[in-house]
């Protein structure tokens, strides 16, 4: 069975528009910044 894995953000980055900044998070994510962990279910 696969994992899968959470990410928790203290606070989720908005663009100008106020919508959820996907770029980032997934620029964030890649970069480290955002530690996620194993899930199994």
């Amino acid at each position: 069975m696969a994992a899968d894995r959470i990410a928790r953000v203290a606070a989720m980055p908005l663009a100008a528009t106020g919508k959820i900044d996907k770029v980032r998070l997934r620029a964030d994510y890649v970069d480290g910044k955002i530690p996620a962990e194993d899930v199994v279910r």
